[in-house]
Order: structure tokens, then C-alpha cells, then sequence
């Protein structure tokens, strides 16, 4: 028993499939990180396979206890943000994204700064091995073994970017998912 789920497959679609995703995309979530240190293993929190040099997507990765990383990835491209939680607070994740803005991250509604695209090391292939959108890995690939490490909530995830205005926090009232 540990702690990570797969949320599906999508392939053909802009939920797995960053290069689908005309319009964009958008994803919000509540997270509530269980307290780690310095010398805790870096966790894949969410991902559509974007944390990955051999793919692309969105993730959320968490390094050293505290730190956090949200990024979108596609091609030799790679927007992301580096930003700390503290442990057993509840926190708003708003990530929008398409080609022409980049990314906007907001962290419990403070807009973190926005940067130009980092290059990264990538040979595209025509499939993409990482198409599912999992929760709780460790950079291997593998599921997480240990429990209780984060929870999530209203997790929401839109095929176009939205302005965090006009996606109202909080109306979509899913299962929290305990990892």
C-alpha cells in the first residue's frame, strides 16, 4: 500500500497530450503537504509527464521537504516555478498556461513571477510514453510506498487557459485523495 494513483490515459487528448492543447491549459488544485526535511526523497506530486527530459506535460514536483516546482513542458521548452508550502496548510495551486503567454502560476492567489521559457535537452519521438496523468511517484517512474505524505482536493483540470478570475475556487466538490 502507498501513496500514488493513475488518473487515466490520454493520449489523444490535451490532458495528456500537451501538443492537443490548442487553447491551452489549466490546472487547479488544493494541496496539503505532510510535513518532510531536507532529506526526503524528490516526489512526483502530479504529472502528465512533463517532469520527464523524454517527455511533455504539465507536474508538480516536490524537492527538499518544502520546496515546490510547477512547470509545463513542451518540446525544448520548459516554463516553470519554484515556490515553498508549509506543511498541514491547505493551498490553492492555479496554473495556466498556452504557447503565446507562458505560464501564469498562482499560489493561494499571489502571482508568482513569470519567466521566459528554460531550454532543456529533448529529442522529440512520434509517441509519447508518458500520456497518463499520475499522482505520487518518485522521479523513477515508481509508485511512492510510504503514506500520508500530501492530500489533494478539487483537483480540475480545463483544455484551455483560463484567467484565474474567471475560475472560481473551490466550486467543484471532489473526494479529497489522501497519498
Amino acid at each position: 500500500m502507498g501513496s500514488s494513483a493513475t488518473l487515466g490515459i490520454y493520449p489523444h487528448w490535451c490532458l495528456g497530450n500537451i501538443n492537443k492543447c490548442s487553447d491551452g491549459i489549466t490546472v487547479s488544485f488544493f494541496i496539503k503537504p505532510y510535513p518532510a526535511d531536507e532529506t526526503s526523497p524528490e516526489v512526483v506530486i502530479l504529472s502528465s509527464g512533463g517532469h520527464s527530459y523524454f517527455s511533455e506535460g504539465f507536474y508538480l514536483l516536490q524537492n527538499y521537504g518544502d520546496q515546490y516546482e510547477f512547470g509545463i513542458s513542451k518540446q525544448d521548452n520548459v516554463w516553470k516555478q519554484n515556490f515553498r508550502l508549509l506543511p498541514g496548510l491547505w493551498t490553492n495551486v492555479f496554473a495556466s498556461w498556452n504557447d503565446s503567454a507562458g505560464l501564469k502560476l498562482y499560489v493561494d492567489n499571489d502571482l508568482m513571477k513569470k519567466d521566459d521559457p528554460d531550454k532543456r535537452e529533448y529529442e522529440r519521438d512520434t509517441f509519447d510514453p508518458s500520456s497518463e496523468i499520475v499522482l505520487g511517484q518518485i522521479m523513477e517512474g515508481r509508485s511512492i510506498d510510504k503514506q500520508n505524505l500530501f492530500e489533494i482536493d478539487n483537483l480540475v483540470i480545463f483544455n484551455s487557459a483560463k484567467s484565474r478570475e474567471n475560475v472560481p475556487i473551490g466550486i467543484f466538490s471532489n473526494k479529497t485523495l489522501n497519498f
